[in-house]
């Protein structure tokens, strides 16, 4: 930088640093989520991944608090290790819930009550799903703008009832 008036230098590093901040807060977030269950004939994957970015919070929601409303379930895949997966190097039916980093329950929203997904604590390696409901306390209720793009991608993230 040498040559640039110190006000110019301090405006470029100042600018350096909010971009390589941008970047990093984008960066955390899942590479793939797979939904499953609940009645989905096979997984549907979902590599635009932001559509949780603002649910990765602990929450005091619970899945018995929901009592019997249906559900899919949910795995998350973090870390670049399967961002060959994402690219389409390898396929996506090889990932099974037992490669996940985390776990959770996704319950569409009905004609009365929101969607809400429960999930773990993100992990950075995989982990087993959870036997214990009671792990399923990050995440909260999805607004609507990402219901919409879950139900464009295939998940059925609105039901009837």
């Amino acid at each position: 930088m040498t040559g640039l008036t110190k006000p110019v230098r301090i405006g470029v590093i100042v600018l350096f640093a909010a971009l390589c901040a941008t970047r990093s807060l984008i960066a955390i977030r899942p590479v793939i989520i797979m939904f499953y269950g609940g009645g989905l004939e096979r997984p549907v994957f979902v590599t635009d991944t932001m559509v949780f970015h603002d649910l990765e919070n602990p929450t005091t929601i619970r899945a018995r608090d929901l009592g019997d409303r249906k559900y899919l379930e949910v795995a998350m895949f973090w870390g670049p290790r399967f961002n060959p997966y994402r690219s389409g190097e390898k396929p996506m039916s090889e990932l099974t819930v037992a490669h996940a980093s985390q776990h959770g329950r996704l319950y569409p929203a009905t004609g009365r009550e929101p969607a809400v997904l429960l999930q773990t604590i993100p992990w950075a390696d995989a982990q087993p799903k959870p036997t214990d409901l009671e792990r399923l306390n990050w995440g909260g209720l999805l607004p609507a703008g990402d219901v919409d793009k879950l139900v464009g991608f295939g998940v059925p993230a609105r039901m009837s009832k």
